[in-house]
């Protein structure tokens, strides 16, 4: 007879949950055999993997409790590679530093820490800072006999939450917290698509991106939701963000918006109201109706 889920021990349980992607992983955990926090587990290997080329596994839990310290988050191309683990679409190359966030003046500990690590920092010129939440940058650089590795610390003006909110690309709105991956536009971001924030300012650097630019969500062929870009949000009670929790302690991997978790917290940190666009494309969502519709009637 052939085995069955059933049958299956729990170590080969884990290992199939090693091939998962990151919006598939919570199934690992349906299994009668699979450990409470397989999917947890996995998650945080991963974060591990992902950022070990900067901060040695040996210093992860150290790293993690200074991240949580300083109420901060990884940001950028490491959180994408993340997510879009053993999925369908690939990060165009693999990032180049790591970025961190920190809530205004509470950057000291992760200063210190990095420092710690052998990093060296300096202060960048105000001329780096793409964005007014943004207060402060520091680059950190150790070396090594083969390269160098960089860290980018951003001190928010406000809290961290609004450096991850305040980008051109809907495809930054991620983050690694100390116990949660959170991604505001998971639709088009587990695709390794991003839409251009209306009203951002022109990005001189895409050829450095490691995502897809689109012009609009026109190809989308199931309605938006609630992650319709011309639909207008609000951090505290935002119910499109997916979020995954990789705490050990926590007892539900994932949530959309619906389980009061350690990832809704940091979304509640700040209150902020946001939006991609003043219009959806997708002929499937009711707000591109609506849309037009207001448009011939304010434009006969």
């Amino acid at each position: 007879m052939s085995p069955t889920a059933r049958d299956l021990p729990s170590d080969i349980v884990a290992e199939v949950a090693r091939f998962l992607p990151i919006d598939r992983l919570v199934q690992a955990s349906f299994f009668p055999n699979a450990a409470p926090n397989v999917a947890q587990y996995e998650l945080r290997q991963r974060i591990k993997d992902a950022i070990e080329p900067y901060i040695e596994r040996t210093a992860f839990d150290d790293f993690i409790e200074y991240l949580r310290a300083s109420e901060g988050a990884i940001v950028g191309s490491v959180v994408r590679e993340v997510l879009l683990l053993n999925g369908p679409t690939q990060p165009r190359r693999k990032a180049t530093n790591l970025n961190i966030t920190t809530s205004f003046g509470m950057e000291g500990v992760m200063r210190s820490f990095l420092r710690s690590q052998g990093y060296r920092s300096r202060a960048l010129p105000p001329s780096e800072r793409r964005s007014s939440s943004v207060d402060v940058i520091e680059r950190f650089d150790r070396r090594t006999p083969c390269e160098t590795r960089t860290i980018l610390l951003s001190v928010s003006a406000t809290r961290a939450l609004s450096v991850v909110l305040c980008t051109p690309y809907s495809a930054q709105m991620c983050a690694i917290t100390h116990n949660s991956v959170v991604c505001m536009l998971p639709r088009a971001t587990l695709a390794n698509e991003s839409l251009v924030v209306e009203g951002a300012p022109a990005s001189s650097n895409a050829e450095d991106l490691t995502f897809s630019v689109i012009p609009n969500n026109s190809h989308w062929t199931s309605p938006c939701g609630l992650q319709c870009p011309a639909t207008w949000r609000k951090t505290p009670d935002d119910d499109g963000a997916a979020i995954y929790s990789w705490s050990m302690d926590d007892g539900q991997f994932t949530s959309w918006g619906s389980v009061e978790d350690d990832g809704r917290s940091f979304l509640r940190s700040e209150p902020l109201i946001w939006r991609v666009h003043s219009r959806c494309h997708n002929d499937h969502c009711p707000n591109k109706v609506l849309f037009e519709d207001r448009s011939r009637y304010l434009r006969p």
